[in-house]
């Protein structure tokens, strides 16, 4: 989680599709990642809470960040909480499944 959050601040969107379990409903796409790198700067992560399925397959993240517009310089502080999994298919990495901002 904290990588994916790196890759946000340093604007890798290779690594955020690469980091996507691929059950993902919603497949980010280089595209609208690149769009979003020009509106937005992210920093701040802090972690609040996280947790394992007792079989170690899913995971859990609650994490709070600050989201600041480019142009504008306005910001917000968001609180998301993320859903991971194994992907079987990659080695068994932790991957990004879902998340719903707050």
């Amino acid at each position: 989680m904290r990588s994916r959050f790196s890759a946000f601040v340093l604007r890798d969107a290779e690594y955020i599709i690469k980091t996507t379990h691929p059950s993902n409903p919603e497949q980010p796409t280089a595209a609208g990642l690149e769009s979003f790198f020009a509106e937005y700067k992210v920093k701040n992560l802090k972690v609040h809470e996280h947790s394992t399925s007792h079989d170690g397959e899913k995971g859990k993240v609650k994490f709070t960040y600050t989201q600041k517009m480019i142009r504008g310089g306005s910001s917000a502080k968001y609180t998301e909480s993320s859903d991971f999994k194994r992907d079987k298919d990659d080695g068994g990495r932790w991957k990004y499944l879902s998340g719903i901002v707050s």
